[in-house]
């Protein structure tokens, strides 16, 4: 009496080990960890990331993932349409009119919903900083400030 057998697949996702390169320490990270998985390690506050974000990214795949993190702030859409709307219509957009080749170069732009609100949350920084920069760079600017807001700020102070 035999059982017959029975043959259970599995998805098994396929784990990428990505090695360590020296350079890294230009950037503020070591690594720790086993030679055969290392994993990244910020040298200033020893938070350790994950294999996926020893990933490089191309300037032109983060650009474009702060744009479309600034279309979806901009209609007010779930940080999740960028994976789950916006990149499947891109792939199948360049698939159909340049080739399924230049689909991989749409693959390498991030748009994860913790991606997405990430770019969205560094946007006000960056934009502050820029604004910084052209004023100290400025030789003249001018300062508009309506008087309600003084009227009702207490710490305000004009030199």
């Amino acid at each position: 009496d035999e059982e017959p057998s029975t043959s259970v697949t599995k998805n098994l996702k396929k784990v990428v080990k990505r090695k360590y390169d020296e350079d890294y320490i230009k950037y503020g990270f070591s690594w720790c960890g086993d030679e055969t998985l290392p994993r990244p390690q910020c040298i200033i506050c020893g938070d350790q990331l994950s294999n996926e974000s020893m990933v490089p990214i191309s300037e032109k795949a983060l650009e474009a993932s702060y744009h479309v993190a600034k279309l979806i702030l901009r209609q007010k859409k779930p940080h999740t349409v960028g994976e789950t709307l916006i990149k499947p219509a891109c792939r199948e957009v360049v698939r159909l009119m340049l080739g399924p080749n230049e689909v991989k170069e749409v693959n390498k732009v991030s748009l994860s919903a913790d991606t997405v609100k990430r770019r969205i949350h560094d946007m006000p920084s960056d934009i502050l900083g820029t604004l910084i920069k052209k004023l100290l760079s400025a030789e003249k600017f001018a300062l508009q400030i309506a008087l309600r807001e003084i009227a009702f700020s207490s710490r305000t102070t004009l030199h």
